[in-house]
C-alpha cells in the first residue's frame, strides 16, 4: 500500500495558487488532445451556425417568419442544445484526462 502511494506521489504534478500556474496547467492538460477537441469544436461551430440561417427571415414578418421561428425553435432544442452540452462534455473530459472515445 505504502509502495503505490510513493508511487503516486513521484508521478504526480505539484500545483501552485496563481493565475498563470492555472493556465499552464490546462494548456497543459487540454493540448493533450488538441486534434480531437478542434474538430469537435469545428463540428459544432459548423452545427450551430446553421441557425443563424433561420434569424435571417425573421425581420420581415407574415407566415414565412413564424414558420422560420417554429424551425427555429426545434432545431435549437433538438440538435443545438445537445451538441453544445456534448461539446462541453468532451472538454470536461480533456480536462479530467479521460479518453475521449472508447477505443478498443
Amino acid at each position: 500500500m505504502a509502495e503505490g502511494r510513493e508511487r503516486l506521489i513521484q508521478n504526480s504534478v505539484v500545483l501552485l495558487p496563481g493565475v498563470g500556474s492555472s493556465y499552464k496547467n490546462g494548456w497543459r492538460q487540454l493540448w493533450k488532445h488538441f486534434l480531437m477537441l478542434l474538430l469537435i469544436g469545428i463540428i459544432y461551430v459548423l452545427i450551430s451556425s446553421v441557425s443563424a440561417v433561420f434569424n435571417v427571415g425573421q425581420g420581415t414578418g407574415g407566415t414565412g417568419a413564424v414558420v422560420l421561428s417554429i424551425l427555429s425553435l426545434a432545431y435549437s432544442i433538438l440538435l443545438t442544445n445537445p451538441i453544445g452540452y456534448g461539446f462541453s462534455f468532451a472538454y470536461l473530459k480533456a480536462a479530467r484526462d479521460d479518453p475521449l472515445c472508447n477505443q478498443k
